[in-house]
């Protein structure tokens, strides 16, 4: 007991025989014993809990790798991971740094850009119902009211925050998340960039306001219905935008290195690119190169890659995978198939005869991603020039509009079963597209969706049969540092290209022309995928959403709900990459993926120019103050029954006669129970001769000589 005595007891106990003592007084705690105590609890009704309870000390000391290295021991150590809320600013602002340790990522003299003050952070919450989802979070709101602090010492409250609501508490079944960022009262730059920092600083206030508006607007998710299964679906071209992913790099620097890896592996080549990955994706809009083929295609794989290995670090890994279009070079990456160097420089060549073929044609009706050419209707060789048109039909409603054209125009991509893209001649493109659009008027229906797509070429048709060659043999050629030689999947990927499961070995330089000359079956391999991999969770890799209504249709198509089959984005284009990415994490972990590494999502990251390696800078530590779990007393668990109610809130007392009314019996016919002793009528000891008692026959009065009988 502490600062307890126990002064009397009321039951025998026998403490020798059972080696027990009650300290009247504070007791040393026994040498070389664990600091350890267990606590138990016990309810009326039959409800008990047990805790066991140990010091801090005693347990980091048996667990070293739990702590930084160092030599001030182990308390210190302890307290580097445990703050009060209101004592941060006696704290310093990175506790690796004062560790003591060489080797701390505090102590690298290039830490990353933005040294965790203007990033946004993924707030986490989990709670049994959704009113304590909100209150918890209004009770977080309450505790940073009252304190005053601004610049790196708000911005360290927040990370703490985040370190202890992500890594410190239980994760209980209805979730929900809100992502809270310095910047997001004063504005991002619209690719995504840091806000400038002559801004006025970041204050508790700011955090304040942004817990208060969460908890008001926070959306709630319920208890998943099963286990998170997660597909990886990768873009393709054409959801390029600039400066997409370059955000990124600035808080994430394992991102820039899987980029610099990316580039190292094109410099193997015999004709490598003049350029650098991350430096064209730094570009502005007005000097971005982003829509030209032989940029898109690199740039969109290099972002889907580096992505596949932020994830991987977070924990986050696919079950299987599928890509669209030239989506399926990240793919076979992410299933394990190819390596990133071989990834890159298939999408590299890709690019490349894509990019010589559209040098020569002539760009489509508000074309702004080709910015040479020639002046005619056709390409500079005298070849007829191609374009795309996106349809809102099915593959089979489609097909009519197609027989007056059939050998000009093919089906190019079957998005879904009421989306498919069509490619060919741009004439016989023209001409479509004013036939349905004829079509509809005459019939008076509702105007069918037609949009002429922003590329320069005729993708998977007859177009790209003279490209497929050469795609082929830059894939094949000796000179390789890098020979593309694929294996065995850790994962299984479904090709758009066959519609089937793919074995890995067989993404050779020939598949890959396959892929580029090959219709993109991109709906019934989806289907396939969540069938046979029993997927219900379809994340996008890839710089926007572009296949989020095909998926949606598909996901109608095969009968399912959103939350049976759901889609979620990694990023939007536009957006903060940042931001995009926690929202991302979030509704994940809301819809019940709890394997995430939230830990590593919110850590800061460093570089340390010794070894080039990613290293810890600030990960943040436990708020040991923080509220207590916000319980919901509006549902009631007692159950009753209507004799224990009807007994408990009786309206007469007991009479010595009559007893008690027996409980459940009909008003009709009152019954009565007693028990007469010594116990329960006081006045029978009075009338006890020798060893016996007597009940007086004139106390029954006027009632049966049987009632004698039956009541003693």
């Amino acid at each position: 007991m502490h600062r307890e005595i126990l002064t009397k007891y009321i039951c025998t106990v026998h403490f020798e025989a059972w080696k027990l003592k009650v300290p009247t007084e504070v007791l040393p705690w026994p040498k070389n014993k664990a600091k350890r105590v267990s606590v138990a609890s016990y309810g009326y009704g039959g409800a008990n809990a047990h805790v066991i309870l140990e010091s801090l000390d005693h347990y980091l000391s048996t667990r070293p790798h739990l702590l930084p290295s160092t030599s001030t021991g182990i308390i210190p150590q302890a307290k580097q991971f445990l703050v009060p809320f209101g004592e941060h600013a006696h704290e310093p602002s990175n506790p690796a740094a004062d560790s003591g340790d060489p080797t701390a990522a505090g102590n690298c003299s290039a830490p990353p850009p933005l040294s965790g003050s203007e990033r946004p952070f993924l707030l986490t919450f989990s709670a049994k119902s959704e009113a304590c989802v909100k209150q918890y979070i209004k009770s977080l709101a309450d505790m940073v009211a009252g304190a005053s602090a601004q610049g790196e010492l708000a911005n360290k409250m927040l990370r703490d925050l985040a370190y202890t609501l992500g890594t410190r508490r239980s994760v209980l079944p209805v979730k929900a998340y809100g992502v809270i960022s310095p910047t997001a009262a004063r504005g991002i730059s619209e690719g995504g960039a840091p806000a400038p920092r002559d801004l006025a600083p970041f204050t508790i206030a700011n955090l304040g306001a942004q817990l208060t508006s969460l908890s008001e607007n926070v959306q709630i998710s319920p208890e998943p219905l099963e286990p998170t299964r997660i597909g990886f679906v990768f873009t393709g071209q054409g959801a390029q935008w600039a400066q997409m992913g370059a955000a990124l790099v600035e808080v994430f620097p394992s991102v820039g290195q899987t980029l610099a890896k990316l580039d190292r592996a094109l410099a193997t080549l015999p004709d490598p690119p003049p350029w650098e990955i991350e430096s064209e994706l730094r570009r502005p809009r007005d000097k971005s190169q982003v829509n030209e083929p032989q940029f898109s295609q690199v740039l969109c794989t290099a972002v889907q890659i580096a992505l596949v290995e932020l994830l991987r670090r977070w924990n986050v890994t696919p079950r299987a995978v599928i890509g669209h279009s030239s989506g399926e070079i990240a793919a076979a990456y992410a299933s394990g198939a190819l390596g990133a160097g071989e990834a890159i420089i298939i999408a590299f060549y890709r690019g490349k005869v894509c990019g010589n073929a559209a040098a020569g044609a002539v760009p489509g009706p508000g074309n702004d991603s080709q910015k040479s050419g020639t002046s005619g209707d056709k390409p500079s060789d005298g070849a007829q020039a191609g374009a795309m048109l996106a349809v809102g039909l099915g593959r089979d409603e489609v097909e009519p509009y197609l027989a007056p054209l059939k050998g000009r125009l093919v089906i190019a991509c079957a998005n879904s079963p009421k989306s498919v893209t069509i490619s060919g001649d741009r004439d016989a493109i023209e001409k479509l597209e004013m036939t349905i659009a004829d079509q509809a008027s005459i019939n008076g229906k509702d105007p069918i969706f037609a949009r002429r797509l922003k590329v320069p070429l005729a993708y998977h048709s007859h177009h790209m049969t003279p490209l497929g060659g050469d795609y082929q043999h830059l894939l094949e050629q000796p000179r390789l540092k890098i020979p593309i030689t694929p294996k065995v999947g850790i994962c299984p990927m479904f090709s758009t290209v066959t519609g089937r499961v793919l074995d890995g070995r067989k993404l050779t330089p020939e598949y890959w022309r396959q892929n580029l000359e090959s219709p993109v079956e991109f709906a019934a391999a989806v289907q396939l995928l969540v069938k046979d991999a029993c997927v219900n969770t379809l994340i996008e890799i890839g710089p926007h959403s572009a296949l989020s209504g095909p998926v949606r249709e598909i996901r109608v198509e095969m009968g399912f709900k959103p939350k049976e089959l759901s889609y979620i984005p990694t990023l939007i284009r536009g957006n903060n990459c940042v931001s995009s990415i926690l929202e991302f994490v979030g509704t994940l972990f809301s819809q019940g993926c709890t394997d995430v590494a939230l830990e590593k999502v919110n850590m800061i990251e460093g570089v340390d120019p010794a070894t080039g390696e990613v290293v810890l800078v600030d990960k943040g530590r436990v708020i040991v103050d923080a509220p207590f779990y916000a319980w919901d007393h509006s549902k009631e668990y007692w159950f009753e029954s209507r004799r224990s109610r009807e007994w408990r809130f009786r309206k007469h007392p007991r009479h010595d006669l009559l007893g008690s009314k027996v409980t459940g019996t009909d008003l009709a016919e009152w019954q009565w129970m007693n028990h007469i002793g010594p116990n329960s009528t006081k006045w029978l000891k009075d009338h006890r001769v020798c060893l016996f008692l007597f009940f007086p026959l004139t106390f029954l009065g006027p009632q049966k000589a049987s009632v004698l009988y039956l009541s003693i």
